[in-house]
């Protein structure tokens, strides 16, 4: 059972302008962390349950906004009495919001990684298929903003073209999301490019593709 800590103890909820960051996969996943004041392995374990609770309880076909509130409440209720964790330390229960958006949305890109990946593929291939026939999304359809992608994957030494669909899960999906990445404070940029591909790259691999970056920035290379 959860108790309430004295107020001195309890974690001030952010604003909404921080909120907005920490739901966001575009945010480093340690930063998250470190605003949540845990330490990773309790991050990882805590988002590992919350989205099992969440497969069972939340309808990922819907928007976030279109949820039912009633089974909003039931799934946060559910996630705070049946996780064993100090969320009452939160005020407001703050860090379940947090996780619980954090979980759809990557779910989400991940979603959406995948049928660029089938897409490109099929296409590839030579094959046809029933999903060939019907229009492509803007949003998955190949645009500039991939290209400049694959340019700054190219750009590092050694090469790191076969990291461009784990970059595209985290949200580099396009023009805006590439600059935005290119515009982050560079420790901010370098803790992101570590996170999204620490189980997926090489240390060199990484230290490249920052260095590329830094490149990139420095002789303006722009995504408008």
């Amino acid at each position: 059972m959860h108790h309430f800590l004295a107020e001195k103890n309890t974690i001030k909820k952010p604003n909404q302008a921080i909120l907005r960051g920490l739901y966001s996969v575009h945010t480093p996943v340690q930063l998250v962390y470190e605003t949540l004041e845990i330490e990773r392995p309790e991050g990882y374990r805590l988002t590992r349950q919350v989205k099992d609770v969440m497969l069972k309880l939340f309808d990922f076909t819907k928007l976030w906004e279109k949820q039912s509130l009633g089974r909003m409440r039931v799934l946060r209720k559910t996630i705070i009495e049946k996780i064993p964790f100090h969320f009452e330390k939160y005020e407001d229960f703050w860090i379940v919001d947090v996780i619980m958006r954090r979980v759809y949305n990557r779910r989400n890109v991940l979603a959406r990684a995948q049928m660029v990946y089938t897409q490109t593929k099929t296409k590839r291939s030579g094959g046809r298929s029933k999903t060939q026939s019907k229009p492509v999304s803007r949003e998955l359809s190949p645009s500039p903003g991939r290209d400049r992608l694959l340019k700054f994957l190219s750009l590092a030494q050694p090469p790191a073209t076969h990291l461009l669909f784990r970059l595209v899960s985290t949200g580099l999906r396009g023009d805006r999301e590439f600059q935005q990445f290119i515009d982050m404070a560079s420790r901010v940029r370098e803790k992101f490019l570590y996170a999204a591909l620490e189980k997926d790259a090489r240390k060199c691999e990484i230290e490249a593709l920052v260095r590329a970056a830094e490149t990139i920035k420095s002789k303006g290379f722009n995504v408008v």
